[in-house]
């Protein structure tokens, strides 16, 4: 029953759940696996092997990691994936039981017990470096990117509980047992019962888990020289081997802390562990909370520089307190230990997430190659120099005692982590750089012409068995045909089909006075698929002609046509004048002023359960903020803010392109501009955004019945007639008052009026309807609901029963019915292809 209600709580789609719940599992079964084994043979080193071990130790840890990482990835290009994982599965747990057999039979041999705590010390690393890339290679394959960003963090926290649990279980399980050996146990059988879920996924999911991967041949040649001819590339190797480095140098400093609490103390050696590392994940657990938005809150530059400017804080405090507290040990190993707690827990909520950013200013290609070489070839490679580091060290300072070593120690992290800082600082800046040379050399490339606006949408009206909307379904198929043929005299005609007295004096598409004839239309004529027509024809006036039309109409349009014209007028380069840069800003203040009104509503209504209402809210606020880019387009560089909209799009794909889209923005907008829009996208609560826009926007709370109300009397241009029927039943289950409903007695579209009516046979007959076309019941828009009716029973006459009792008017079609069609077809391509739908 736990996964069931992690799943509601955590909104998991019932199609999502089995393979959540078998990956949650495996996820389990891993920290259980990978947490006894890391507490029974790091302490076993502890307590038979000197200090000075460690670092070569360390070394061939960097060596098995590279070839056993080398060796999965043979044989998945090889096997495929599953293969692959039950092998090293099974090499695993060969290894322990080896360890496990070898730990029972050497109290005979002094060496061969130094060798066992040697070895299993040495596979710590390697496997826990696989298995986190087993976990995401199976959830890369099991979840599309959309799912990723929601599900692969939550998924995660199996491995993090089960850590706390193993951890806390530790000093209960070696008592009983006697020894830290049986816990070998514990993890063969964990990684042997992670092979069930894994079936259980491969049966599910076939040949998506079972498929070969054939290598493709790199057509970039990135390697340790690429590195050396990019100083940005290269800065991020440099900060890539420091950061190494101070993994190596903090878990150095714990395990010799740790020897020494445990001598001094007479505590267990593994009871010692397991107790810091639960300390490390109930750290990890509760950091996680709001670590995800401290990038979005606090930015880049403060989220790479924390780690290593906290680590330099705790190591200086460790030498200063052993120079004011000499031969007094404990308070350098606080200190020490404070830098274990540091890395562990800032790395992963925080460091980790602002790295991936800083590989977004290249090529998707060359990003995923550059990205392979740092974490992965010159990791490894630091490992190795910081387990010589770390050598040099122990052979210096090796016949002094404990006190001065840990002093040394402290002294040395201090220095380390200090160059890590300067070199921090320098990437950063050379990241600005690298953003304003990504913002030239590939805006001209994000806005080369317009985008392709005749999408396949008419394949959603194709009913299975019957042909009973043959006429409709075969005029919408050609309409796409005929536009593609002769896009700009199509658009034309289809313009002039319902404006005939504004284009009368028209002469065709070079008249002059078309653009002006074309805006006056569009201002008088109301008919939603006119409109849209029109609108489309935009895209082919003049720059200084787009212009005019979108000042004169904007305000005359709903959100979404007016997203369709701004559309239309960005479909080539325009910049507007000095003069018009006033106007153009005040709609960017608008539109904040309506996001930040969605924002509250959606505040106010957390408490309602009606997840169909949250959900349309939240679409037109993406809506909203796709038209506050579009805006900008106008006013700043549209090929850069081209780019920004992209990756804004895409951030559904990649959690970290948010932070990177406003990175981008904070480069592009003017100053005054900046303080309003950065705080407005930023992942931050609702309250941190009140603090910083309070001088510049009004906020205001109210309960949930009267925040209904205030949906339901907003302007249509604002708030779609779908919301406000979502608003009004909402409204009537709360209070069950149905007064409400009456402002739409006598509203123009079916479902508001028949709210007042409580016609719910009418609203039946045209789900029926919509079924029969095989149409989604929203129909994204509840104008085009109404329209569709109308145009199914002018395509059908066997269902004029249906169109009477929906109070369908259906006369003075005639050819206008060819134009309702094309609007079909272009609000379709706006809500589809350019769906803002999560």
């Amino acid at each position: 029953m736990a996964l069931p209600k992690l799943g509601s709580a955590f909104h998991i789609r019932q199609a999502e759940r089995y393979n959540f719940s078998q990956l949650f599992l495996q996820s389990f079964l891993t920290g259980l696996a990978t947490s006894f084994f890391s507490v029974t043979t790091s302490s076993y080193f502890i307590k038979k092997l000197d200090a000075s071990r460690l670092p070569l130790a360390y070394i061939l840890s960097g060596v098995v990691g590279y070839l056993v990482i080398h060796l999965y990835k043979k044989l998945m290009s090889r096997y495929g994936l599953i293969t692959a994982i039950v092998i090293t599965n099974l090499l695993y747990i060969l290894i322990c039981g080896s360890l496990l057999y070898a730990r029972l039979h050497d109290s005979s041999s002094q060496s061969l017990t130094q060798y066992v705590a040697f070895a299993g010390f040495v596979f710590i690393m390697p496997f826990s470096s696989l298995f986190a890339l087993t976990f995401a290679t199976l959830s890369l394959r099991l979840f599309d990117l959309g799912q990723s960003k929601r599900l692969i963090a939550l998924v995660g926290l199996g491995e993090v509980i089960a850590s706390i649990l193993a951890y806390l279980m530790v000093p209960l399980l070696t008592t009983l047992m006697g020894t830290t050996a049986f816990l070998l146990l514990i993890t063969m059988s964990a990684v042997l019962i992670g092979m069930i879920p894994l079936a259980k996924l491969v049966k599910a999911n076939g040949e998506r888990l079972r498929h070969v991967h054939a290598n493709q041949a790199a057509t970039t040649k990135v390697n340790f020289s690429f590195l050396l001819k990019d100083r940005y590339f290269m800065l991020i190797g440099i900060f890539t081997f420091f950061s190494v480095t101070a993994i190596y140098l903090a878990d150095y400093s714990y395990l010799i802390s740790v020897k020494f609490l445990s001598v001094e103390n007479n505590i267990e050696t593994a009871i010692l562990v397991s107790v810091i590392f639960t300390v490390i994940k109930l750290g990890e657990l509760s950091f996680s909370l709001f670590s995800s938005r401290f990038m979005s809150e606090y930015g880049m530059k403060i989220s790479l520089l924390l780690l290593p400017l906290l680590l330099v804080l705790s190591s200086m405090l460790g030498v200063v307190s052993g120079s004011l507290f000499r031969s007094i040990t404990f308070f350098i190993v606080a200190f020490l230990l404070l830098n274990k707690w540091l890395e562990r827990v800032v790395r992963k909520g925080i460091t980790n997430p602002a790295l991936k950013v800083l590989y977004q200013v290249t090529e998707p290609a060359e990003r995923a190659k550059v990205q392979t070489l740092i974490d992965g070839s010159l990791s490894q490679v630091s490992t190795m120099a910081a387990g010589l580091i770390l050598l040099g060290l122990s052979l210096v300072f090796k016949k002094t005692e404990l006190y001065v070593y840990l002093f040394v120690l402290a002294g040395a992290c201090f220095i380390v982590y200090a160059i890590w800082l300067f070199f921090t600082q320098k990437m950063y800046h050379q990241y600005k750089e690298k953003i304003q040379l990504f913002l030239k050399g590939t805006g001209a490339k994000a806005i080369d012409g317009s985008e392709d606006i005749v999408p396949e949408n008419f394949e959603i009206t194709n009913p299975p068995d019957n042909t009973s909307f043959s006429e409709l379904r075969e005029m919408l198929k050609s309409i796409a045909l005929d536009e593609r043929k002769n896009s700009r005299n199509y658009l034309y005609e289809m313009a002039r089909t319902y404006h005939s007295k504004a284009f009368k004096s028209v002469n065709g598409i070079d008249d002059p006075q078309l653009a002006r004839k074309l805006s006056a239309a569009l201002y008088a004529q109301e008919h939603y698929p006119a409109r849209i027509a029109a609108i489309q024809y935009v895209q082919y006036l003049s720059p200084e002609e787009k212009l005019r039309v979108l000042r004169e109409n904007y305000e005359t349009l709903d959100h979404t046509l007016q997203y369709f014209l701004l559309r239309n007028v960005n479909s080539s380069p325009v910049q507007c004048s000095a003069e018009d840069r006033f106007y153009f800003t005040g709609l960017c203040r608008r539109c904040v002023r309506d996001i930040l009104w969605i924002e509250s509503t959606v505040n106010d209504l957390t408490e309602l359960d009606n997840e169909k209402l949250q959900t349309a809210l939240l679409d037109l606020r993406e809506q909203q903020v796709f038209k506050l880019l579009q805006l900008f387009r106008i006013l700043y560089d549209p090929g850069a803010v081209a780019i920004v909209e992209n990756i804004w799009r895409n951030r559904v794909n990649l959690p970290e392109n948010q932070v990177f889209a406003i990175e981008l923005l904070e480069n592009i907008l003017e100053k005054n501009v900046k303080k309003i829009i950065i705080p407005l996208l930023e992942d931050i609560p609702l309250s941190a955004k009140k603090e910083k826009l309070r001088e510049v926007f009004y906020f205001h709370n109210m309960d949930m019945a009267d925040r209904l109300k205030d949906i339901v009397m907003k302007d249509f241009n604002l708030v779609d007639p779908y919301i406000k029927e979502l608003a009004v039943r909402a409204y009537v289950q709360l209070t069950g008052d149905k007064n409400l409903a009456r402002v739409f007695k006598s509203h123009p579209y079916l479902r508001l009026s028949s709210l007042c009516q409580d016609d719910q046979a009418a609203l039946e007959k045209a789900q029926s309807l919509l079924r029969e076309m095989e149409m989604p019941e929203n129909v994204y828009h509840h104008k085009t609901f109404d329209m569709l009716l109308r145009w199914v029973a002018r395509a059908e006459n066997t269902r004029q029963e249906h169109a009477t009792a929906l109070q369908v008017n259906i006369e003075h079609l005639g050819n206008r019915f060819m134009v309702d069609c094309y609007g079909l077809n272009l609000l379709l391509e706006v809500k589809q292809q350019h769906s803002f739908n999560r």
